[in-house]
């Protein structure tokens, strides 16, 4: 059994422990005018562990490169450079 904040989790066949995480992101202030238009996006993203009992960590800035790489509609500029925001 796996008990964490995340969404989901299965045992995978070489013994780690998968994470599945499902999460809003809300834009505001102009931000949405390069996302699309859309205020909001829901999107699913993914962890592993080696032991059920460790937790599973999505690092932001995977976070923030799946946005630029996935939602993201014009001017990447404005949004992420050297991976800072």
């Amino acid at each position: 059994m796996c008990v964490t904040s995340l969404h989901d989790c299965a045992l995978t066949s070489d013994a780690t422990v998968s994470w599945f995480a499902q999460l809003p992101i809300l834009h505001s202030g102009g931000l949405e005018l390069i996302f699309g238009n859309k205020k909001s996006h829901q999107v699913t993203l993914s962890a592993s562990a080696v032991d059920a009992a460790a937790p599973a960590q999505i690092p932001i800035v995977d976070l923030l490169n799946y946005m630029k790489d996935n939602l993201l509609t014009e001017r990447p500029e404005l949004f992420l450079q050297n991976n800072t925001v």
